[in-house]
């Protein structure tokens, strides 16, 4: 019998452990060191329902719309290359990376013009 998907699933499940008891100990310490500052449990609660309902980016919709179709073109014109020149398939990553930045700096570029209020 072979262990592995015993020890997969073990893994699994303790890096899911470990990663919800990290992030509770971090939010206790959080917290213990907001009232050690001072912040009455009000003024705490305030604050985090300022930051769980502050208004999102609107620009970011576009950040992601420009990031996810310039991919999709890059993954495209890599299936369109490798299938005229048989390239090898580390142009798919090259791609991604190129088309990807040019996303983003498309992106940055539209920010930049539009200024949100």
């Amino acid at each position: 019998m072979d262990p592995t998907p015993v020890l997969v699933t073990m893994t699994l499940f303790l890096v899911i452990g470990g990663v919800l008891a990290l992030w509770l100990i971090t939010k206790h310490r959080e917290r213990t060191m907001m009232l050690e500052k001072g912040f009455r449990p009000e003024e705490m609660k305030e604050l985090y329902h300022k930051a769980a309902h502050s208004s999102p980016n609107p620009l970011s919709s576009l950040k992601w719309g420009l990031v996810f179709t310039s991919i999709g073109i890059a993954v495209l014109l890599g299936i369109y290359l490798d299938a005229i020149y048989d390239l090898e398939e580390g142009i798919y990553f090259g791609l991604i990376a190129l088309f990807g930045g040019i996303g983003l700096m498309l992106y940055y570029a539209f920010s930049r013009r539009a200024k949100p209020a």
